[in-house]
């Protein structure tokens, strides 16, 4: 429910709001000060309150929910348009960019079950949002050595392939990657292959490229409904309550207590 934020003006800045709405109420039917004898009653103009608080956000609620839903589908095609946009572009100038080209010097861990070494691909390249990148911009671009003479065995090189390629030379071509080291993505992890068991692998470190396009345009958030404010809520209960009419709490001619 919506609060104000300073009620120190008040007689009880201590009151639950919906007391002090429901008093409100009270005042507005009774046309002035809340008598003894009022025909209306504090708990029926509070839970007056409560039922219009209820039936008025019920409503902001699912017209929000709605602009939500249509705020994301506009987005998706936008983030498409780009996408494709930037896909025509590349075909066109024959690549990516090479300004969009990040180089990250990342340790090489092992991996104990396996028996194969890898390195952990950056959260901002793995995280990145889908149609950000274009086709093969998602795989590794390029691995090196950090220094050359880091590994004891020159003529073994880093040698990008996909997971097929790797699976090929693997399982027909005993020997085909000549010694090199194959590198394949898996997840967020870029794992370390020798063609043979002969090529060690001894860098502690790798240099590492990847292709990080900057960030698109963005549509701007949806303007969603703010909540029921206390005027709606006042407005929406002596409404209410008026249309109902006025409630019989005297059976005579003397005035009732008024009833808090």
């Amino acid at each position: 429910m919506p609060t104000i934020p300073n009620v120190d003006f008040i007689a009880s800045p201590d009151a639950p709001r919906l007391t002090i709405l429901g008093a409100q109420v009270h005042r507005i039917l009774a046309g002035g000060d809340v008598t003894a004898d009022s025909q209306w009653g504090r708990r029926e103009c509070m839970l007056a309150v409560e039922e219009v608080r209820a039936a008025r956000q019920g409503e902001i609620d699912k017209v929000n929910a709605d602009i939500r839903r249509r705020g994301i589908i506009e987005g998706t095609e936008y983030y498409r348009k780009q996408y494709f946009e930037d896909l025509d572009a590349m075909y066109k100038l024959g690549g990516s960019a090479d300004a969009w080209i990040r180089t990250y010097t990342l340790p090489v861990f092992e991996d104990a079950v396996r028996g194969l070494k890898y390195f952990e691909l950056p959260k901002q390249f793995i995280n990145i949002r889908r149609y950000q990148n274009l086709p093969g911009e998602e795989s590794i671009r390029h691995v090196e050595r950090v220094q050359w003479h880091s590994n004891g065995n020159f003529a073994a090189r880093y040698i990008c392939t996909t997971n097929g390629t790797h699976a090929l030379y693997q399982n027909l071509y005993a020997g085909g990657m000549q010694g090199n080291i194959m590198v394949v993505r898996e997840d967020d992890r870029g794992y370390l292959i020798p063609d043979n068991a002969l090529v060690q692998i001894k860098d502690e470190q790798l240099r590492v490229q990847l292709v990080l396009r900057p960030e698109r345009d963005t549509l701007p958030e949806p303007g969603l409904i703010q909540d029921a404010t206390d005027m709606d809520l006042v407005m929406g209960a002596v409404a209410l309550l008026l249309k109902r009419g006025v409630q019989d709490q005297v059976s005579d001619n003397v005035p009732s207590p008024q009833v808090a």
